[in-house]
């Protein structure tokens, strides 16, 4: 994800692709963005998602990612049609525009082709190693059900990727912290 982000030519697709990889967002829903969804308690920050189904879940934002975001957003055009957080760069009559899905999904092709990779790409695949990596790193799948906005079902049947080893390696975590 470095790879891809450092290939990205403007802030505003490293962003995407942060997005997309830290917070494990559909297409959808990170262009519905609005700078309004970025919810601050306390010491903590959350995107305030619209999901499938209408509903709303907030996904936690990483500290460096919520800096970036603010930085980000306080630099958008005032010449703009909406408050997305994610705008054109071309102006269509004199204003941005909210990314469309398929500028978004430009944005990770073309990112990918950057970064050299050949493999075919597209937003969700995004996603997909998000949950992989949060469940390879010990996130409880009941958790990762809330935040993702899937159901546990859903995460093991289409969105895990986990091989023999990760099985092995989070048995043998399970049964030290156990005391065994």
């Amino acid at each position: 994800i470095d790879r891809l982000e450092a290939a990205a030519p403007s802030e505003r697709d490293k962003l995407i692709i942060r997005i997309f990889a830290d917070c494990g967002l559909r297409l959808d829903e990170l262009t519905r963005l609005e700078a309004k969804d970025i919810v601050r308690s306390a010491r903590q920050a959350h995107l305030r998602v619209l999901g499938k189904r209408s509903r709303v879940r907030d996904v936690p934002i990483p500290p460096s990612l919520l800096r970036r975001l603010d930085r980000f957003v306080d630099s958008r055009p005032e010449e703009r049609t909406s408050d997305h957080i994610f705008l054109t760069h071309r102006r269509r009559a004199g204003m941005h525009e909210g990314l469309t899905r398929m500028g978004v999904y430009q944005v990770v092709k073309f990112g990918f082709q950057r970064a050299h990779v050949t493999k075919h790409v597209y937003p969700h695949l995004l996603r997909h190693s998000w949950m992989t990596e949060m469940l390879r790193c010990g996130m409880n799948p009941i958790q990762l059900s809330i935040i993702a906005g899937a159901s546990q079902e859903v995460i093991a049947a289409h969105y895990t990727h986990l091989n023999r080893d990760d099985a092995y390696d989070a048995m043998i975590r399970a049964l030290s912290r156990g005391g065994r």
